[in-house]
């Protein structure tokens, strides 16, 4: 059974994911490209946490069950979980994030455009 959970986690989580994510670029449709990129983050840091806490997960008892179940409930367009999920946990914790002085400082050495962003928004909020 691990085996047919595993393999159907593969192809929910990435297989038609990914396909999907090509379909929204070909047609140009920024909804569903934020949609999936939305998607996208939240598994990627899913798939990190899993990674880390991968020997308290052997002994969680129908893991691959449950999983398939939330990545179900994370690309279904009537739950819109991966949306909900970016929304209320992962945003306000980047944003966090990018706050701390540390951060801020490794993105303007690297010239990257979050930096930028950063300050634009910085000197908006300082002239109103």
């Amino acid at each position: 059974m691990y085996f047919v959970t595993n393999v159907a986690c593969f192809f929910f989580g990435v297989v038609l994911p990914t396909c999907a994510s090509i379909l929204t670029i070909d047609t140009k449709s920024t909804e569903d490209e934020t949609q999936w990129l939305m998607y996208w983050v939240v598994y990627a840091v899913y798939m990190s946490m899993e990674k880390l806490l991968f020997k308290a997960i052997l002994y969680v008892p129908l893991y691959e069950e449950i999983k398939l179940v939330g990545i179900f409930w994370l690309i279904a367009p009537q739950t819109k979980g991966a949306t909900l999920i970016y929304q209320s946990v992962i945003q306000p914790s980047v944003q966090h994030v990018i706050q701390m002085p540390v951060v801020q400082h490794y993105l303007k050495r690297l010239d990257h455009p979050l930096a930028r962003q950063l300050s634009n928004r910085k000197a908006n909020a300082k002239s109103k």
